[in-house]
Formats: C-alpha cells, structure tokens, sequence
C-alpha cells in the first residue's frame, strides 16, 4: 500500500523530508546532546570568549568561551523537553473537556465552553510570564505548566467541535441502542475519530510551545539551570553588531526548528485531507 506522501508534487515530498530531518536532527540533539556536543555545557575557556567561527569552534564562542555548537545541541533537549511536555498536557486536558462538552451537550457544554472562551481570550504569554515569575527560579516543569494554562483550550475547542459530530455517527448510535457506557462509547467509538485532527493540531502546538519558550528564556524567565535556545539569544543581542554568531546560532536553531515541525504538520494535515492530496 502507498504512502499518502507519495502522490505529492516534488515540492511538496522535498518539504516532507526536509521536515523529517530537521525534526529527526531535534530528536538526535535532544536525546543524545551529552554524547555527540564537542563541549560539556560547564567548560569555559575564558582565553578564548567571544570568539568567530573557524576549526575549533564551528559556530564560535559566548562571551564566557563557552562553545555555541555545544550549547545549541544541549539547547535542543530543553527545547524538545518544554515542547513535549506542553502538548501532552494541554492535549490531555482539552481532550478531557472537549469530549465532554461536545458529547453530553447541555449545560455541561455551556460551562465548558465558557472556559475555553476565557482562555483564549487571555494573552496566553502574558499568563505564562506571571505564572514564572511567582515561581521566582522556574525550573522546567514550572514552564511546562505555565505554558499549559492556556494551551489547552484550543484542543477543547477542537474535539468539542469533533465529538458534536462523531456521536450522532451511526455507530456511535447503535453501540448506545446496545446499552454501552458513555465512557466505553467515548473511549472506543468516538475518541479514535479523532487521532488524525489531534495529531495536526499537536504538531502546531509543538512548534508554538518551542517559540514560547525561547521567548520566556529571552526575558530572563526561562528555566533556570539548564542551556536554552532563547537565552543565548538574548546574550548574543547585546553585542550583535560585533559578534552576530552568538544570536545567529540560537536564532537559527529557534528557525530550523520551528520550521520542521511546522513542514511536518502541513504535510500530515494534507495528507489526512482527500481533496488535499490530489492537488
């Protein structure tokens, strides 16, 4: 059986694998950052601060002679590890919520819907920046959840949306005929509709959540303790005029990133869409 990929235009499959491999090289960077960077995140060679790009060191050097290379590959791991973390919480908890307003209907859908209203319509950043800052040293788990506090609700609106569908489906309606749980008919009948639109839906998140981060970590209120994209970023904008490979490492690992999941999510996206795929 063919892959949905395949009947793509060129442009489209060049996008698709140039998709796989910056998301593929995130993962790599992520998951085995410790063994493959040239550096530890704690060697600083102050001989040698804010130093250009060449054989030694590829990307160049911070202002404390820290190798950029090095901290990029380790940047991807708090990258990765926000962005996850962001989506499964918020796709867990909008899934819970949308799923039951969308299936019971009434006033359970009144009252949900009314949250989701609220939280969309607050500065999501702006939420995030005052849940940090009442951490005072957040850590990466405090950036997950204040990212969280508002990420959810699009996935609610979603599945709310889905699931007013999918259970007036006729299945849906005969496994109710046959006294099935509401649970059981959720679980088994109408949250496996869903998988396609959740997965689209997750990758945007994850490419969000990666952008948020950098941000917070760009106004000093990142997690503290570990490398990230975002505050080399900000290092690096204070003498960009005389050394721009410091922001232009961090700014181009932000890019690439963001970039990839975003290919992905548009490949996945036409490729769960029939009308899409035969453009």
């Amino acid at each position: 059986m063919s892959s949905p990929f395949s009947a793509r235009p060129s442009g489209r499959r060049i996008a698709v694998r140039v998709g796989f491999f910056l998301v593929g090289l995130l993962m790599v960077c992520a998951i085995l950052g410790p063994v493959i960077a040239p550096h530890s995140v704690d060697h600083v060679d102050p001989s040698v601060a804010l130093q250009g790009p060449g054989l030694e060191h590829w990307l160049g050097t911070d202002e404390d002679g820290r190798d950029l290379l090095s901290l990029v590959i380790h940047g991807a791991r708090s990258a990765a590890l926000v962005g996850v973390g962001t989506v499964a919480i918020s796709l867990l908890l909008g899934t819970l919520l949308g799923s039951v307003s969308g299936y019971f209907g009434g006033w359970w859908d009144e009252v949900g819907m009314r949250f989701v209203e609220m939280a969309l319509a607050f500065p999501g950043i702006l939420l995030a920046i005052f849940i940090v800052f009442l951490t005072r040293d957040p850590g990466l788990w405090a950036v997950i959840l204040a990212l969280s506090a508002t990420g959810w609700a699009g996935y609610a609106r979603l599945v709310r949306g889905q699931v007013a569908v999918l259970r007036e489906m006729p299945h849906v309606e005969a496994a109710r005929g046959l006294g099935a749980s509401h649970g059981r008919i959720l679980w088994v009948h109408v949250l496996p509709g869903l998988s396609g639109p959740l997965a689209v839906q997750a990758t945007f998140g994850l490419a969000g959540a990666v952008l948020a981060e950098a941000s917070l970590s760009f106004l000093g209120l990142g997690p503290q303790g570990v490398v990230s994209w975002g505050a080399l970023l900000d290092q690096g904008t204070v003498l960009f005029l005389k050394t721009p490979w410091v922001a232009t490492s961090a700014g181009m690992a932000i890019f690439a990133t963001v970039l990839g999941v975003n290919l992905l999510g548009d490949a996945l996206r036409d490729s769960l869409d029939p009308h899409a795929r035969g453009t």
